[in-house]
């Protein structure tokens, strides 16, 4: 889905899904997702510097935390606010 949209509705090609962390590893988007969700959101996560605490709970380092937070904006949160923006 994630790849439909930046493509499709905005038309960004650029940005190579799977997407990786710095060691190669592939970060799961949704795992990602889920885990922001679960802390109360992009905004909430960046006030509190929780970012690290975010890669430690999908399964990278503690200091993976700002690809993470990269990660986020670059594939998940344009996606979130483009929806909230859209239902409302």
């Amino acid at each position: 889905m994630v790849d439909w949209f930046l493509k499709e509705k905005l038309g960004i090609n650029s940005r190579p899904l799977p997407a990786y962390a710095s060691n190669n590893r592939k970060v799961s988007l949704l795992d990602l997702y889920m885990a922001v969700k679960r802390e109360g959101g992009h905004r909430r996560i960046t006030e509190n510097g929780m970012w690290a605490m975010i890669a430690r709970d999908i399964g990278f380092e503690y200091d993976e935390g700002e690809y993470m937070r990269l990660i986020y904006a670059m594939y998940l949160d344009v996606l979130v606010y483009y929806y909230k923006f859209k239902s409302t």
